[in-house]
């Protein structure tokens, strides 16, 4: 798998401030601009800061016909984790889910209970989380998704430390991604071993 990493900074500056607003303002524009770009399905994460967006490719891209932001640089990311390795994590996400019994969408209402979801999810998916290096920085960026009918979508961004306890989950965490509205930038993780 290849992570590239394309710089919006001077490209913010540009003489199009429209085309800049666009796609700082929703995620889905983000997506669609990468799909002109791109031969394949793009899983990205537009940065809260709006400097970057970070891409998660199967193969290395061709980005000759990239015509936003600075490529600042695709790297191979070394997939071989074992059980009890640390690893630092950090994503973007959409802290939400389907509840069983009712069907309804539910979304995490404060830092308290998205811990605990957390905690859950990311050991499904072979890490044990440590509680006390889980950072949380939960927010709503107001994103709007077009869809019939458009809704908003609540957004946390986090960063934490733990073990892998299952490396072939681990592994699929990193190439699929956790939380709802992947299509739409939200849920990439990016791992980096201690």
């Amino acid at each position: 798998m290849y992570l590239s990493n394309i710089d919006l900074s001077t490209w913010k500056k540009s003489d199009n401030p429209l085309k800049e607003v666009k796609i700082l303002s929703d995620n889905y524009v983000a997506k669609q601009m990468l799909y002109k770009v791109m031969d394949e399905v793009p899983r990205f994460r537009l940065e809260p800061d709006h400097e970057r967006i970070l891409i998660l490719t199967e193969n290395n891209p061709d980005w000759s016909r990239l015509d936003f932001g600075q490529l600042e640089g695709v790297k191979r990311l070394n997939l071989d984790f074992h059980s009890g390795q640390q690893v630092v994590i950090s994503s973007v996400l959409n802290p939400a889910w389907r509840d069983k019994e009712t069907g309804k969408i539910i979304c995490a209402n404060n830092i308290p209970e998205l811990k605990i979801w957390l905690l859950k999810k990311f050991l499904n998916y072979g890490i044990a989380l440590r509680p006390d290096m889980l950072v949380v920085h939960y927010y709503d960026r107001g994103f709007v998704i077009h869809k019939k009918p458009s809704y908003k979508i609540a957004v946390a961004s986090i960063k934490a430390q733990g073990a892998i306890t299952n490396p072939e989950r681990f592994r699929e965490l990193l190439s699929e991604g956790v939380g709802r509205s992947k299509h739409a930038g939200f849920g990439l993780v990016i791992a980096k071993p201690l």
